[in-house]
């Protein structure tokens, strides 16, 4: 069995970004190739609104650490 391996990795950190969270998300899911994976970084020290977004940020081909 093949498996796939991405040629993009992108990563993302949020650190009290709220809304420009979402817009990064939001560039990342219109990459124009289908060879990406996304690592989505949260410090400790985010704000609860930020850390409420990047808990409802769910995708395939995103790895998520905080």
């Amino acid at each position: 069995m093949r498996v796939h391996k991405p040629s993009i990795t992108i990563g993302v950190t949020a650190f009290n970004e709220k809304r420009l969270l979402l817009e990064a998300w939001n560039s990342v899911l219109n990459q124009s190739s289908d060879e990406w994976q996304a690592v989505m970084i949260l410090d400790g020290g985010s704000d609860r609104k930020t850390r409420f977004i990047y808990q409802q940020i769910e995708h395939p081909r995103l790895i998520k650490y905080s």
